[in-house]
């Protein structure tokens, strides 16, 4: 009883210490009001401002003004310390800091053997396979779609948390003078792999959910600093890690036409550069672009985690890689047309986004589907990429229409390599080269009326040897036919119902599972087909 007593008296003295706080700070401010003039639209006239000013002046209770003041100055740091103490954090009054971003969930399907249903083909064992086999004698071959970001790609159907978007920012003003600000973008769920390597998963369960599918992975997508120089019509710096210029896509999905992303997006188009990056607008229309970053795509350091380097080089050599783009804006704002330009002189790495087998491992869920991997490949030549791409809006259409194409293409300079089939355990010797990729995109959208609209999208890739697409044999030459059908609903919510083919050279891939077989022998990519492969979708957005 007596812990009781002390610990309600303590509580009631001091909930009246913060209620009479708050009582004298109330009726501080309402003695403010009271000096202030009621009717701000109908102010006095300037004679009669003036002489009130004047008495004011020479008013002998200023100093009862200024002491009362000072007391309510005095009160509201005692009183913001003692809740801190307690505490509750008081937020500053920091202008400027803009918070958005986006809820994103679905219900995919993709119509190829789940391997949960253990309904999958057989396939004559390669040499030296000691993987799962069946009943009778056949490698089991579990199904993965390598061009298709991860998320994009599971077999069978389920429900995915995409992404829970958050971005802070503190934007530049238009003013042309020194100024700074920042921004930082965090994505947590399922497409957080899409900036693998540079993600952290969660633990998820082996040989699935392990390899990011599941919601709990966190991807830091941007983080810089940025400040604006007086030079010319403003000159902004970047410094830090930011989304490389080039591409028709982005990696937020409810900014895109389509729900899934592009073969483009997924295959042959970095993600994430580090490093700094300068801009300039030359008038209303022309802006440019001009960077430099460390060799390595979604990572810092060119060298950091792959074959234990931990610098900027590749065969100890500096690897950065250069970039400029130029983008035009019609003056009506309904038309655009960007052009980047990529050169890494001595390579960079991942050489074109990973090769796999790696080191003579197909990994299904991993590095198939999408995670960039180091290959054996990497050497010190030339890396050059190009990407095109343009919208338009026809002023004839009313904004009910619009019009996008991408063209993507660039080679890697590598030497020839062959991995011997007795280590890369495929039935055929794994030869790379020097490798050339190309790709192109046509999309539109039209909104039939405020509440429904329709875009579609056709997209082509290909690419010579294995420098460049990830779980694929080369050649590859792979199509994609994307129709969705969008719903919004309500303000900043939208509803999205999506169907996509896929077909083409090596577009389905089956490979040995699990990834490692408990002796540690790698597993084989066992066979491919070329489709088609086909895609439901139902996609649920909320942004703020």
């Amino acid at each position: 009883m007596k812990h009781l007593f002390f610990n309600f008296t303590y509580r009631f003295l001091l909930s009246s210490f913060y209620a009479c706080t708050g009582l004298i700070l109330l009726l501080s401010f309402s003695l403010s009001a009271l000096g202030q003039d009621s009717n701000p639209q109908n102010p006095p006239q300037a004679k009669k401002k003036t002489s009130k000013k004047d008495k004011r002046k020479n008013n002998p209770n200023n100093s009862i003004d200024n002491a009362i003041i000072e007391e309510k100055d005095k009160q509201i740091e005692e009183l913001t310390k003692k809740l801190e103490d307690q505490g509750i954090p008081v937020q500053a009054n920091t202008k400027g800091i803009v918070l958005s971003g986006y809820v994103d969930a679905s219900y995919t399907y993709n119509f190829i053997n789940a391997p949960a249903f253990n309904k999958v083909p057989g396939f004559v064992p390669p040499p030296g396979y000691v993987g799962p086999t069946n009943t009778a004698g056949f490698a089991q071959g579990y199904p993965a779609i390598p061009g298709r970001e991860p998320v994009d790609a599971i077999p069978g159907g389920g429900f995915n948390m995409n992404a829970f978007k958050l971005a802070l920012e503190k934007p530049l003003t238009d003013e042309n003078r020194w100024q700074a600000g920042f921004r930082a973008d965090l994505i947590v769920g399922q497409d957080a792999v899409v900036g693998a390597p540079d993600a952290i998963t969660g633990l998820g369960v082996p040989f699935s959910s392990w390899y990011s599918f599941n919601t709990s992975s966190f991807w830091l997508e941007q983080a810089y600093v940025i400040f604006r120089a007086p030079v010319g019509n403003g000159l902004d710096i970047k410094i830090g890690k930011f989304v490389d210029p080039a591409g028709y896509e982005v990696v937020e999905r409810p900014v895109n036409l389509d729900f899934t992303y592009g073969l483009l997006f997924a295959n042959l188009l970095p993600t994430t550069l580090t490093g700094m990056q300068a801009i300039y607008r030359w008038d209303d229309q022309w802006t440019s672009r001009f960077g430099i970053a460390d060799g390595g795509f979604n990572v810092s350091r060119g060298g950091m985690e792959y074959f234990g380097y931990l610098n900027n080089m590749i065969n100890n050599n500096d690897a950065y890689l250069l970039f400029l783009n130029s983008q035009w804006d019609a003056k009506g704002k309904n038309a655009t047309l960007s052009a980047t330009l990529m050169y890494g002189f001595n390579g960079v790495n991942p050489p074109g986004f990973g090769a796999s087998p790696i080191d003579g491992v197909a990994q299904p869920y991993g590095i198939a589907q999408g995670i960039r991997g180091e290959g054996p490949f990497n050497q010190n030549n030339a890396f050059f990429l190009g990407d095109v791409w343009g919208s338009w809006a026809p002023k004839f259409a009313h904004d009910r229409l619009l019009l996008g194409f991408e063209f993507t293409g660039g080679f890697y300079n590598n030497n020839v390599t062959v991995v011997p089939a007795a280590v890369s355990g495929l039935p055929l010797d794994l030869s790379s080269g020097p490798s050339n990729w190309y790709g192109a995109s046509v999309h539109m959208k039209y909104q039939i009326t405020d509440i429904i609209s329709i875009a579609q999208r056709m997209d082509w890739m290909e690419s010579g040897w294995n420098s460049i697409l990830a779980g694929h044999n080369a050649p590859t030459d792979i199509w994609a036919y994307t129709a969705t059908m969008a719903f919004d609903l309500a303000d900043n919510f939208m509803i999205r119902l999506e169907y996509r083919m896929d077909w083409g050279k090596g577009v389905l891939g089956y490979y040995g599972y699990p990834f490692q077989n408990p002796t540690g022998s790698p597993t084989a990519l066992l066979g491919t087909s070329n489709g088609p492969v086909y895609f439901v979708g139902l996609e649920f957005v909320y942004s703020f």
